[in-house]
């Protein structure tokens, strides 16, 4: 059971360096992209990049 628990954390670091990677790269293609905006008043997104930006808190 114990290397079970081990192999499951070590899973879930993996998973989470993954997920940064992906959050970085997303994050480079939304800061290059020329936006297209559509939305209403309180917020607005990206057609192309599924960027949003919030326009009222």
């Amino acid at each position: 059971m114990d290397g079970r628990v081990k192999q499951i954390e070590h899973l879930i670091e993996e998973k989470k360096v993954e997920v940064e990677q992906l959050e970085a790269t997303l994050e480079h293609i939304q800061q290059q992209c020329s936006h297209h905006f559509s939305g209403d008043e309180l917020m607005r997104r990206c057609l192309t990049c599924n960027k949003v930006e919030v326009l009222y808190y």
